[in-house]
């Protein structure tokens, strides 16, 4: 998912296979059905923000119960998150943090 149309046909460009869906649209209200995704990848998107949790709400909301979801969130304050079932929070570079979720199969 990207704002931009250009940048959705790069992602087009550099995929192999036809196993990955490409949606243009805005953050944070992801517009897809529920539990549909098997990975979520967010880089360079979420802001420390009163929007981390929601953001967080939706990724686990369209991925399917085995799934993996990787983003990064610049300038954290980790306390804010609360308890997401993070797997740490290693920095990415001066602003930015990784984090990573594993969806347990229910």
């Amino acid at each position: 998912m990207d704002l931009s149309s250009g940048m959705i046909e790069i992602a087009r460009r550099k995929v192999l296979g036809d196993k990955v869906s490409f949606v243009r649209a805005a953050s944070p209200w992801l517009p897809v059905k529920n539990t549909v995704a098997d990975c979520i990848v967010s880089i360079s998107l979420i802001e420390n923000s009163r929007e981390i949790t929601h953001h967080i709400t939706e990724f686990k909301r369209v991925a399917v119960p085995e799934a993996t979801i990787v983003y990064t969130v610049f300038d954290m304050d980790a306390d804010r998150l609360g308890d997401n079932d993070l797997e740490g929070h290693p920095w990415i570079d001066k602003r930015e943090h990784l984090y990573v979720i594993h969806k347990p199969v229910k």
